[in-house]
């Protein structure tokens, strides 16, 4: 066996989000759902951010992206190593008739944990994951605000070879 880098970014969207099916893209979006200020569920899809191209999908949405991935060996031939990938989780979205942002980021926010919690020893690829930290940018453009809710966590596992 060869040893191969870490990524746990799509093992992750799939453990912690519920696929659909998009015509216009041909394949299976994951989302996760909030309730929004009418209490009716808004499906925010998952994206890997590399595979954002120029035209962003259309808001709420939520990219992941990976910061940077640490590599330690366990032992001196280093035939075991540990490896933890640091990722964020990027939500944009404007404020809207149904969408107040404290609100809508908090259920975003309680949504994550739950399923970051409830999945994190099951995900395929790697031994658990955990949210760190989170933050909130807002960019002022005029008539509306773009919102940025960032979401830090970070992922473990260990190969062998």
């Amino acid at each position: 066996m060869a040893y191969e880098s870490y990524d746990p970014r799509k093992a992750i969207r799939e453990a912690i989000g519920i696929a659909h099916y998009d015509v216009k893209q041909h394949e299976d979006v994951y989302t996760i759902k909030v309730r929004d200020k009418r209490n009716k569920w808004i499906k925010i899809p998952m994206y890997i951010g590399e595979d954002i191209d120029d035209n962003p999908p259309e808001q709420p949405y939520m990219e992941i992206l990976l910061v940077n991935t640490d590599y330690a060996p366990h032992n001196p031939s280093a035939t075991i190593r540990e490896m933890r990938a640091y990722f964020q989780f990027n939500l944009y979205f404007t404020s809207t008739d149904n969408i107040v942002p404290s609100t809508f980021m908090k259920n975003v926010k309680d949504q994550l944990q739950n399923v970051t919690r409830t999945n994190q020893e099951s995900v395929s690829g790697t031994w658990y994951f955990s949210i760190t930290k989170e933050r909130h940018f807002h960019n002022d453009q005029g008539k509306s605000v773009e919102h940025m809710l960032v979401i830090e966590a970070y992922a473990i596992y260990t190969d062998r070879c």
